[in-house]
């Protein structure tokens, strides 16, 4: 699967990059990690499901682990390892629907995406700002509808709180180290 096709972990990767932070990848495209390799990035063969393939990224000293495609076959597997191996690793989710976010609640994700819901509130929002209405009233119509499609999100403080992880995407996981100055990001 070339590059193209997964534009969420291609955008967390480059943001993650032009902030001096340098993820690793978890593929199971074999292609896919020959060119990651060849265009001098840190990726790794093998599935981020075995405690092996995320010891080798070096989760143990990551900030951040993000899963990042949308089908996630043993993303429970891979937050337990992941924790077992970092308990303080911050880790983010992605799923492709909301009605995916109850069976992900309990793996110990700190944070839940959803394509569909952020696509709801990314309308919403743009909507909004047609009608005309000011910065306070888009903001608490987002709260509004992050409280009824995602149901319990984080507080800010409880956000800033768990800022730092490796990162996982499906069937690939890439963790970023932990920098002297405190950044930290997500992955595909």
């Amino acid at each position: 699967m070339n590059q193209e096709t997964r534009p969420v972990g291609r955008t967390l990767a480059r943001l993650l990059r032009e902030n001096e932070i340098e993820p690793t990848i978890i593929e199971m495209n074999l292609e896919t990690v020959h060119r990651l390799r060849g265009e001098g990035r840190a990726a790794i063969y093998g599935d981020a499901s075995h405690r092996e393939t995320l010891a080798v990224t070096g989760v143990n000293r990551a900030a951040s682990v993000i899963l990042t495609v949308s089908v996630l076959h043993h993303a429970e597997e891979i937050i337990r390892l992941a924790r077992k191996l970092n308990p303080t690793v911050h880790v983010l989710v992605r799923c492709s629907y909301l009605r995916e976010l109850p069976a992900m609640r309990p793996t110990g994700a700190d944070r839940l995406y959803s394509g569909e819901g952020e696509v709801a509130l990314t309308m919403t929002e743009s909507v909004l700002r047609k009608l005309g209405a000011i910065p306070e009233q888009i903001s608490r119509e987002r709260d509004r509808v992050r409280a009824d499609l995602f149901v319990v999100p984080l507080s800010d403080d409880q956000a800033r709180a768990n800022s730092s992880a490796p990162v996982a995407s499906g069937q690939q996981v890439i963790s970023e180290p932990e920098s002297d100055q405190g950044n930290s990001g997500p992955v595909e």
